[in-house]
């Protein structure tokens, strides 16, 4: 077909941005509009909206924000910036774009909506529910994304309280909440320690028309950990199978977690083992929480007949070995809980060589507790050169030596 024979109007460009805006190709929809002003066609409101929403879907905020200059600024122009700059975490910016909205229509809930996400993307849960509260106040129509957002902003700050309120609000509101919501709560009572809310929510998740999903459990998990309730969070990984769930690291890392608060020890390396089965490999956070559970046992490993396998010590050393075959550079954390699980078993030899082939990841804590394993041990030139790097760095060795500094 001759080119020529195109006949090129508003209506074509606008069919033509209107794709690349589905595509996210703003830079070609800006250099249509662009060229729409070249060739004296005169680009409408859907001209600028389409191009606007280009730049909001490839997170162009800069670009989005000197276009609405250029445009007819109607309330589609204007939310389509709000929503680029939530994008792009410039929460004030939309907030102001918010009020210049209000100066010349009402602001409807999409506004709203775009707003408060970008407060709950920058953690602004007070801006977040201030808006929230606008909302109501100037009769706009709530809807559950704009509450998720708000419940999400309050649940990455720690507020839970704010976030099971919001959720508890919602049928008052005449909302139904969704998998969306009752996660965002669950990972607040999560993140706030709050383990029997948690379990409430997802008692109340479960018996409501939605099924909890992996996300809903892992949150659930992590709660139980961190309230020192390993046997629920064991429960409830055992439930992953049965609902037929797939299991990720981050599972397996808030089970272990809880094993290990727990004392766990052997159920947290069994963890530990089982996850290559499920096709996952263990990260530093996985190794950590397992050498965690090592520390805080207790006794060894026996056979039937009484033969001594493994002791939570000998664990501990075998973890650090495998995580430094992995790949993964010892941290601190790692290297302290592997030694204070060798000092508390008395193995005081296995604690200097810990001390020695991990001495670059270590700290001052460690290289105290090296310290009285190599006194105990009676490694005394050792010593003298652990105390000496203590010095070093400016340090002192912390009241976990006992007895005189060596001569």
């Amino acid at each position: 077909m001759d080119r020529s024979a195109v006949h090129r109007d508003v209506v074509t460009f606008n069919a033509v941005m209107s794709a690349c805006e589905n595509l996210g190709e703003w830079q070609v929809a800006l250099h249509l509009l662009n060229l729409m002003e070249s060739i004296a066609l005169h680009p409408d409101a859907i001209s600028y909206n389409a191009c606007l929403s280009s730049c909001e879907k490839g997170h162009q905020w800069q670009v989005a924000l000197s276009l609405l200059q250029r445009s007819l600024r109607d309330l589609i122009s204007y939310n389509a910036v709000i929503s680029a700059c939530a994008n792009s975490g410039e929460w004030r910016l939309a907030l102001s774009l918010l009020d210049d909205v209000a100066q010349q229509v009402l602001p409807n809930s999409i506004s709203f909506s775009a707003a408060i996400s970008a407060c709950e993307k920058a953690w602004q849960w007070q801006a977040a529910c201030s808006l929230l509260s606008e909302m109501e106040n100037s009769a706009v129509e709530i809807n559950v994304i704009s509450c998720n957002a708000a419940l999400s902003a309050c649940e990455k700050c720690g507020e839970w309280q704010h976030a099971l309120d919001l959720l508890t609000q919602l049928p008052a509101r005449g909302l139904v909440p969704d998998g969306i919501t009752y996660n965002a709560a669950l990972s607040a009572c999560d993140k706030g320690k709050q383990w029997q809310l948690a379990l409430h929510v997802m008692a109340v998740l479960e018996q409501s028309r939605l099924a909890a999903d992996d996300i809903s459990c892992n949150a659930a998990i992590s709660a139980c950990a961190k309230g020192d309730q390993w046997q629920r969070a064991l429960a409830i990984f055992s439930d992953f199978e049965s609902k037929r769930f797939q299991r990720d690291l981050i599972t397996f890392n808030a089970a272990m977690s809880a094993m290990a608060r727990g004392g766990q020890w052997r159920r947290a390396l069994a963890l530990l083992e089982a996850m290559p089965q499920e096709m996952l490999e263990p990260d530093q956070i996985s190794f950590n929480a397992a050498l965690d559970a090592c520390c805080k046992g207790q006794g060894f490993q026996l056979e039937a007949d009484g033969r001594h396998v493994k002791g939570a010590w000998e664990s501990a050393s075998c973890l650090l070995t495998m995580l430094q075959a992995s790949g993964f550079q010892g941290t601190v954390i790692t290297v302290n809980t592997a030694l204070l699980a060798c000092t508390k078993a008395q193995q005081w030899k296995l604690a200097v060589e810990l001390g020695q082939t991990a001495s670059n990841a270590g700290n001052a804590i460690s290289r105290s507790v090296v310290s009285n394993a190599c006194r105990v041990a009676g490694q005394m030139s050792l010593l003298r050169e652990v105390l000496g790097q203590l010095e070093e760095d400016g340090l002192q060795a912390n009241l976990y030596l006992a007895g005189d500094h060596p001569r």
